[in-house]
């Protein structure tokens, strides 16, 4: 990911405007100053597939700041088990079938 000038956010192009690379997939960028900071994919073609974003940060002087929850969504399995479940029933009907047919086939 690179952190580039808004004309190379819009232009995609990372031949110029580039003013932070962070490549190692562990970066953490520090939003320090009030301003718009615009960063887009360094690999081929993604820029222009829509892999880019910007940030604006804003000044914090209208009120107390409250970072966002880091909790973790609750895990629904209900699809999954859904699934298994409908192999299962799947499974109980083509076996005893299978079962027949081999029978018919080599008796």
């Amino acid at each position: 990911m690179y952190e580039v000038t808004e004309e190379t956010f819009r232009s995609c192009d990372a031949g110029s405007g580039v003013l932070a690379k962070y490549e190692s997939g562990e970066d953490e960028v520090a939003l320090n100053e009030v301003k718009k900071y615009w960063f887009i994919c360094n690999f081929a073609g993604h820029c222009l597939g829509g892999m880019r974003f910007g940030i604006e940060v804003k000044d914090g002087n209208n009120g107390a700041f409250h970072p966002p929850s880091m909790e973790p969504a609750p895990l629904d399995n209900s699809c999954s088990t859904y699934f298994v479940s409908e192999r299962w029933r799947v499974i109980q009907t083509f076996i005893p079938l299978g079962l027949f047919l081999f029978n018919c086939y080599f008796w």
